[in-house]
C-alpha cells in the first residue's frame, strides 16, 4: 500500500466506497463468508431485514446455523459441495422468517479470491412476488381447465343430482379445492332453504339434505344478503362465526381457512349456490372468483335445461300415450264393422312384435311394427260391410275390392306425422317376395322389413282363426303355409323366428 501513489490510494478509497454503497443499498441480500470456515464476515441491511436478524448476530455465525437459511445450506456437508463446485444456484426456495412470514428466494453463491483468502459471496433475492404471481397463474389455469372439463357434465348429465355431484367432484379432484357443496334454493314462508344437489370432499355425515337460513341467526345474515342480491361472497377470516352451523362445522372439522360462496345470477330461472372450501387462505382472488361465478351460472343453466328436458319427456310420453290411444280407437272402429275379425289386428301386432324381438331387432323397429300391426287393416273401413261379413266365397270382383284396403289404409295414415313409416308399412303388408302380392307387386328388398314381418304374422293369424266363409284351419296348417313358402312369399328370417316361437317357445295367441 505504501508503494501506491496518492492518486492510486484515492482511487482505491473511492472503489471501496462504491463497493460499500452497493453492498449496503442493494435490494438483494448479500452475505460474505470465509470460504474455509463458512462463517459470515459481512451481511448487508437487506438480508438482515429479510430474515429478521441484526448484523451483529449474523457476523461470526456459520451459514448453516442462520435459522431460515438452514433450508438452503443445511449442513457442513452441503457447504463442502459449495466449496468444491465454487458456484451454486437455487430457485424458489421457501424461507420461514423468525416472525413466521414465508418468503421465496433465489439463492446464488460463488467463490472468489480476495488477497490471500477465498471469499464466498451469497446473493439472496426475494422472489416472493414472482412466486405468488406464478402460483396464482397456475391456480387460474388449473381452475380454467377444470371448468372446461365440467362442460361435458353440463351436456351429458340427466339429473340435477348427477350434474351437481359431477361439478363438485371435478372442483375437488381436478381443481385441487378442499371441498365443494351445491344446493338449490327453496323459499318457503320467507324461510330460505338450500336443498343439497351435490357435494365432494365431504363425509356423508357432514351432508344434510337442506341448509336453512334463519332470520334470528346473525351468522346467516351475510349469506342471506348474498343470496338475495346474487353477489359472490369470499371469506378468509372468522369462517366459523360467519357461516351457518352446517358449514361452520365443516370448517372446524377440516381446518378450512377460506371459502367462496357463489349464488346463481338472477337472470337464471333457478336459484341456488355453490360453496367451495380451501385450506389455503389466499386461493380465492378476483380471477378465480370470476371463473367460479361463470361455472355456477353455467350450472344453473344446466339445471334449467335438465328440468326443461324432463318436462319435455313427460309431455312427450303423454303425447305418445294419447297417440297410441287414438290409434287403438281407430283400430277398434274398424273392427266394429267386421265383428268376425275383432281382435285380429291386435293379435297380428303382438305376434309381429314377438317375431321382431326373436330376430333381435331394435326397440324402435319393434315399436313401429307394433303400431303398424295394430292398424294394418284400417283401410277395410272403406270396404262395404256386406263384403267383409259375407259368409260364402267372395267373387273375383269382391276380392278386388278387398285388395284395395292396403292403399286405403295408406291414404288414411299418410298425412299423420308418425316417427316411423307406418303408412308405408300398412301399404306393403300384403306384398310378397316374388312380386305376387298387392297392391304394387313389390319384390324382395323393395318391401320394408317391418311389412315382411307383419305379412308373416297376418298370414298365421288369419289362417288359424275362424272367418265368415270358413272355419279356422288351425295353427299347424298356418305354420306349414309360411314354412312351405319361406323365401318365396315370406322373409326367411321372419318365418324362422315365427316357427321358433310356436314350436320351441310355446307361443300362443291370446283368446278372443
Amino acid at each position: 500500500m505504501n508503494d501506491l501513489s496518492p492518486d492510486q490510494l484515492e482511487s482505491l478509497r473511492l472503489s471501496e466506497l462504491r463497493f460499500r454503497r452497493i453492498f449496503e443499498t442493494a435490494h438483494d441480500g448479500i452475505l460474505l463468508l470465509n470460504a474455509d470456515t463458512g462463517r459470515v464476515i459481512a451481511a448487508n441491511p437487506f438480508i438482515c431485514d429479510l430474515i429478521s436478524r441484526p448484523e451483529h448476530e449474523l457476523v461470526g455465525s456459520f451459514l448453516w446455523d442462520l435459522g431460515p437459511l438452514k433450508q438452503v445450506i443445511s449442513s457442513r456437508e452441503n457447504f463442502g459441495e459449495l466449496q468444491r463446485k465454487r458456484f451454486i444456484r437455487y430457485e424458489d426456495v421457501p424461507l420461514e422468517t423468525p416472525n413466521g412470514r414465508v418468503v421465496h428466494v433465489e439463492f446464488i453463491s460463488n467463490v472468489y479470491n480476495e488477497g490471500n483468502q477465498d471469499i464466498i459471496q451469497c446473493n439472496i433475492r426475494d422472489t416472493t412476488d414472482r412466486f405468488e404471481t406464478q402460483r396464482k397463474l397456475e391456480h387460474y389455469v388449473r381452475t380454467l381447465v377444470t371448468i372446461n372439463q365440467c362442460n361435458a357434465s353440463l351436456v351429458h348429465s340427466y339429473s340435477e343430482e348427477a350434474l351437481g355431484n359431477a361439478i363438485c367432484k371435478a372442483l375437488v379432484i381436478n381443481g385441487g379445492f378442499g371441498a365443494a357443496w351445491f344446493g338449490l334454493e327453496e323459499d318457503v314462508d320467507d324461510r330460505i332453504k338450500l336443498k343439497v344437489k351435490g357435494s365432494s370432499g365431504l363425509a356423508l355425515s357432514d351432508i344434510s339434505e337442506t341448509l336453512e337460513l334463519q332470520h334470528d341467526r346473525n351468522e346467516d345474515s351475510e349469506l342471506r344478503s348474498a343470496l338475495k342480491s346474487a353477489t359472490p361472497l369470499w371469506m378468509n377470516s372468522n369462517l366459523k362465526q360467519r357461516l351457518p352451523r352446517l358449514l361452520s362445522m365443516l370448517v372446524e372439522k377440516q381446518a378450512y381457512t377460506s371459502c367462496a360462496l357463489i349464488p346463481m345470477s338472477k337472470k337464471i330461472e333457478v336459484a341456488g349456490m355453490l360453496v367451495v372450501f380451501c385450506q389455503e387462505s389466499d386461493r380465492f382472488d378476483e380471477e378465480i372468483l370470476n371463473l367460479l361465478v361463470g361455472l355456477t351460472n353455467d350450472l344453473g343453466f344446466g339445471i334449467a335445461d335438465i328440468r326443461v328436458r324432463a318436462e319435455h319427456s313427460i309431455n312427450q310420453a303423454k303425447l305418445l300415450r294419447s297417440f297410441d290411444e287414438a290409434i287403438a280407437a281407430i283400430a277398434a272402429t274398424t273392427e266394429l264393422r267386421d265383428p268376425y275379425t275383432a281382435g285380429h289386428q291386435a293379435r297380428v301386432a303382438t305376434l309381429a312384435e314377438a317375431i321382431a324381438s326373436e330376430m333381435g331387432l331394435s326397440s324402435d323397429t319393434r315399436s313401429a311394427i307394433l303400431m303398424a300391426g295394430g292398424v294394418h287393416d284400417i283401410g277395410k273401413i272403406q270396404v262395404p260391410a256386406e263384403i267383409l261379413s259375407k259368409p260364402g266365397k267372395l267373387t273375383p270382383a269382391q276380392f278386388e275390392i278387398i285388395k284395395t284396403h292396403p292403399d286405403a289404409g295408406f291414404q288414411i295414415l299418410k298425412n299423420i306425422s308418425f316417427t316411423h313409416p307406418i303408412a308405408e308399412i300398412v301399404l306393403q303388408h300384403h306384398e310378397r317376395l316374388d312380386g305376387s302380392g298387392y297392391p304394387q307387386q313389390l319384390k324382395g328388398d323393395q318391401i320394408l322389413l317391418e311389412a315382411k314381418i307383419i305379412s308373416v304374422a297376418d298370414t298365421v293369424e288369419a289362417m288359424s282363426s275362424h272367418r265368415p266363409y270358413r272355419a279356422g284351419l288351425g295353427i299347424e296348417v298356418a305354420l306349414k303355409e309360411i314354412a312351405d313358402k319361406r323365401g318365396i312369399h315370406y322373409d326367411a328370417e321372419a318365418v324362422d323366428a315365427c316357427l321358433r316361437l310356436f314350436n320351441e317357445k310355446g307361443y300362443k295367441f291370446a283368446p278372443m
